[in-house]
């Protein structure tokens, strides 16, 4: 199972623009820092998420820690893999992507990321599946407000907390007709209100 996983995260990475050629063309166009492979220590405590195993960088070190462009890989404690393409300073990443497969399926998350290499901030995330997620995130989780569309591509705008709808959500067609509206609290929907739509 592991190899199936890493063989797709590669499929993957590479159908998003990680290749070893592109990864060295960025790493030269910042002749600055020296291009290192280092093992990554791994990390702990990352706020209900999932401790990261050590792993392997490969990017640009200055004075021996991870500092510019480089790339992660990865496992986590529950064996999900992930590359990590992101800037980093002083050995922390800042900002970047995460490509990820977890429970046999890929996501992929884009933004800037906190002390644990977690998504906060504004974000976006998509999946194998055709849904996504764009807007406001903290610590990992949906937090605030986004935009989330289904595979059809219908979306719903409104606000969550703790990757759960809360307060009014909106539901919009593909071509952006709002079709209803609904109310949550606790996750739960309280009220549906249809639109009338007229042609």
């Amino acid at each position: 199972m592991q190899n199936v996983q890493s063989d797709k995260l590669a499929t993957v990475a590479i159908n998003n623009g990680i290749t070893l050629r592109e990864l060295n063309e960025k790493l030269q166009n910042l002749p600055q820092h020296e291009i290192q492979q280092q093992r990554f220590e791994g990390m702990v405590n990352r706020h209900g998420f999932p401790d990261l195993l050590p792993g392997i960088y490969y990017g640009h070190c200055e004075n021996g820690k991870r500092n510019g462009y480089g790339l992660l890989y990865c496992e986590n404690t529950d064996h999900d893999f992930s590359f990590y393409e992101c800037m980093w300073v002083k050995g922390r990443a800042v900002r970047g992507r995460r490509i990820a497969i977890m429970n046999g399926k890929w996501a992929i998350f884009e933004g800037n990321l906190d002390e644990k290499q977690l998504i906060t901030g504004y974000a976006k995330w998509n999946n194998e599946d055709g849904h996504s997620y764009e807007g406001e995130c903290h610590q990992g989780r949906w937090q605030g407000m986004g935009i989330y569309t289904f595979e059809n591509g219908y979306f719903e705008v409104g606000q969550y907390i703790n990757c759960k709808s809360v307060y009014r959500h909106n539901y919009y067609s593909s071509s952006g007709r709002q079709l209803l509206s609904r109310i949550y609290t606790e996750d739960k929907n309280l009220s549906r209100s249809q639109i009338q739509i007229s042609y």
